[in-house]
């Protein structure tokens, strides 16, 4: 493996950004070396060859074409719930920036971007078992074209800046800006806490209003969407009027009845 390319202070919370050509995971690598990283430090992949998303599912990012970026937060006695916020405070800052380039961004539960109902944005929270530190891994397809999401059978779920804006975007200053907004959501969440965050995240909710059918390891629950709680998770009541809260599941409108055996 290469040595990086290192700028001091170009992380966030002055935090070092390392720029690697190649890597297989920006998050694994912080993942292994957390110890000797500090807090906002930030590690970006030109090529990312091994990209993972929620779930353990691989996250496509077409060679030299897409944003991959992971941060390190030290979270020294902070209650290891509040990590589903900290990526809900990356997916804030995406779609922000997102905007600034004039596209529609939404947002998803539990921290995709949309734009014109497809992902272009991904983000993954992890921990790191040794450290008190939370990894946050950002994916962004910036320049990948039809034919690079055809390829990899995604031309229906996602879409790219460059599919949107019929040009290329200079992914080194989308990376810049990104953390500069990254920054400014997490020290908001710090100050005004979760019910900040949430406000912001109710005026980009692609979900608003809709009945869902969300795929949880004990089955499908079906409702209607009733925001987020103060953790983050997922509030849906439903058909008998009950209120369930959901941290973790595959969320799809929901055009039908649920199937049978669902709850």
């Amino acid at each position: 493996m290469t040595r990086p390319r290192v700028y001091t202070k170009h992380g966030i919370f002055g935090g070092r950004l390392l720029v690697f050509v190649t890597l297989p995971s920006t998050n694994q690598w912080l993942l292994e070396h957390a110890v000797n990283c500090n807090h906002g430090d930030a590690v970006r992949a030109v090529r990312q060859t091994a990209g993972r998303g929620r779930f353990e599912r691989p996250w496509h990012m077409s060679d030299g074409k897409g944003l991959a970026v992971s941060v390190l937060l030290r979270t020294s006695g902070r209650d290891p719930s509040f990590d589903a916020l900290y990526s809900q405070a990356a997916a804030l800052a995406v779609a922000e920036e997102l905007s600034a380039a004039q596209l529609p961004a939404c947002l998803k539960w539990p921290n995709d971007v949309l734009v014109n109902g497809r992902k272009i944005a991904g983000i993954l929270a992890e921990r790191a078992t040794d450290t008190e530190a939370v990894v946050i891994g950002i994916g962004v397809n910036i320049n990948s074209t039809q034919a690079d999401l055809t390829e990899k059978n995604l031309q229906e779920q996602a879409t790219s800046v460059f599919m949107e804006r019929a040009q290329p975007a200079d992914i080194g200053r989308f990376c810049r800006r990104l953390l500069l907004r990254l920054e400014n959501a997490l020290a908001g969440l710090k100050k005004d806490g979760p019910d900040w965050l949430i406000r912001q995240w109710c005026q980009r909710d692609a979900l608003a209003g809709q009945k869902l059918a969300v795929s949880t390891p004990r089955g499908v629950v079906c409702g209607s969407y009733a925001g987020m709680d103060l953790c983050g998770r997922l509030r849906l009541v439903d058909e008998d009027g009950v209120e369930q809260v959901l941290s973790a599941g595959d969320v799809s409108l929901q055009r039908q009845n649920c199937p049978v055996g669902s709850t």
